[in-house]
């Protein structure tokens, strides 16, 4: 795998762009396979992702862990990068992609067919309403959704990555500890990707919890992730229990690989 990113003592550099995807591709990955890595020192917190860096908006699909260096390969189809991201105990972060080919039958997870196609033709979802943990904030809340990438939600309680990590691994799960934001709906819909541009997106990486609930009272973690810094118009999300019939959707667990708070830009639901 080639390296992408390396964060060493404060220090983020980006050594070689994920490859486009063509029929080069250097791994053949079966669809329903697991995968596993080796690093030669152990890392503390490791997370895979699909990665499509072809369209206008990158996309990272999270992977499901099978074990402690195994996840299972499920997912997009055809050719795309591979990533995994490592983060070790002396604080330093890594990231490496290989372009891969996935093949096999597309993972359904057992959904029902009309929701399965639901996501065959997605659209921006409209938000009637944004809550957030620090609603005092002097900018609101409601800037996520103003088109506007100037205009910045501060996350003012962050988790520390290190700590976390070497506690729970990559971003904790504690529900509503740390700074959230939170979209509604207005009614229950078929969430099929969560898109995030995150501040100075394209000079850190960010890593957050997203979580889903149908009344606004019981959440459930739907993943964690961690942004890849590309560009600054953020990226767009995918998790294996997609797509999911949601009314409200919260990004929690916030934290910055440089340790600024992380802040949010702009935040999209994508669906039906």
């Amino acid at each position: 795998m080639s390296p992408f990113i390396l964060v060493n003592n404060g220090s983020l550099n980006k050594i070689q762009f994920p490859a486009l995807a063509d029929n080069s591709a250097k791994l053949r990955l079966q669809e329903g396979s697991k995968i596993s890595f080796q690093f030669n020192k152990r890392p503390i917190g490791l997370a895979a992702f699909v990665g499509d860096y072809d369209g206008d908006i990158p996309s990272l699909h999270a992977l499901n862990k099978a074990g402690p260096n195994t996840f299972d390969v499920k997912g997009p189809q055809v050719f795309y990068n591979l990533e995994i991201h490592a983060l070790f105990s002396d604080g330093q972060y890594t990231s490496h992609t290989i372009l891969a080919d996935f093949v096999g039958s597309t993972f359904s997870g057992g959904l029902a067919p009309s929701l399965q196609e639901s996501c065959d033709a997605p659209i921006k979802l409209q938000v009637t309403g944004i809550e957030a943990s620090n609603q005092k904030d002097m900018n609101g809340a409601t800037i996520v959704t103003d088109n506007n990438l100037g205009t910045i939600w501060p996350a003012n309680k962050a988790i520390d990555i290190m700590s976390s990590a070497r506690n729970h691994g990559l971003v904790d799960n504690y529900v509503n500890k740390n700074s959230w934001i939170q979209l509604d709906l207005g009614t229950e819909k078929a969430l099929c990707n969560i898109g995030i541009a995150f501040d100075n997106g394209d000079k850190s990486v960010s890593f957050f919890t997203v979580q889903t609930s149908r009344d606004g009272i019981q959440f459930r973690n739907l993943g964690n992730a961690q942004s890849t810094p590309v560009n600054v118009g953020g990226s767009l999300y995918s998790f294996p229990d997609l797509p999911e019939t949601v009314r409200y959707i919260r990004i929690t667990n916030l934290g910055d690989i440089m340790g600024a708070p992380p802040g949010i830009a702009e935040v999209i639901a994508v669906g039906k």
